[in-house]
């Protein structure tokens, strides 16, 4: 990690996740195509509720398999097996620890100053070039889950204005991972609550104040 080029080695260490999101983000596509076909209510309802159901609450990373084979250790009364499972899991975390504690300790500062900015760079251009993508071709996302004239327009119009803008969307996910691991979430925090205050405070004061249309939301 040291020696390589950035570039090359966020692809190589990447491109598990990245196969296992693609899987998680076909079965999640899927299921709301199909919840688009019941009705543009069961679609507003999932877009409501999908992100912090599915986005946020199903997530997990080693304490998730660690507590799903403890779980099933003791369901088939293996209490001997199950703790060391647990002993497995402290055993892995701690050696993680010291391992990622070594890399910093040898060259950490300059490591990730080349990755939290090659890193950054390589996720708005993902994120831009689907954007800019969707926002010149919008039906290629939008038909997907509905033929509702009324829902088709809304969808496009959103994807007209907002999608050259998601290469931002690709830069804060990185910076909030990358603000995880230098300690420093205050930051993310405070922009999600000043982006929560713009979104929902503009759009009251835009459709109430304002009498303004979809677009201006």
């Amino acid at each position: 990690m040291l020696t390589r080029p950035a570039l090359p080695l966020i692809l190589v260490m990447a491109t598990a996740n990245a196969i296992a999101f693609f899987v998680q983000g076909t079965v999640s596509m899927t299921e709301v195509w199909f919840i688009g076909h019941l009705g543009t209510e069961a679609l507003t309802a999932i877009a409501l509720m999908f992100p912090a159901l599915m986005q946020m609450l199903a997530n997990g990373a080693l304490g998730g398999p660690l507590s799903s084979s403890v779980a099933r250790a003791l369901g088939r009364g293996r209490k001997d097996q199950a703790e060391a499972l647990i002993w497995h899991g402290v055993v892995i975390a701690l050696a993680a620890g010291g391992l990622f504690w070594l890399i910093w300790w040898l060259g950490g500062t300059a490591l990730l100053h080349q990755l939290d900015w090659t890193g950054r760079a390589l996720a708005a251009a993902l994120t831009g070039s689907i954007g800019l993508m969707l926002a010149f071709a919008p039906g290629l996302w939008v038909g997907l889950f509905t033929d509702d004239p009324a829902t088709y327009i809304a969808g496009a119009q959103f994807l007209h204005i907002a999608g050259p803008l998601f290469l931002f969307q690709g830069l804060g996910l990185a910076l909030y991972f990358g603000s995880q691991g230098a300690g420093v979430i205050h930051w993310p925090i405070a922009a999600a609550l000043v982006r929560f205050v713009v979104a929902i405070g503009g759009a009251l004061i835009a459709v109430y104040w304002f009498s303004a249309g979809l677009d201006v939301v």
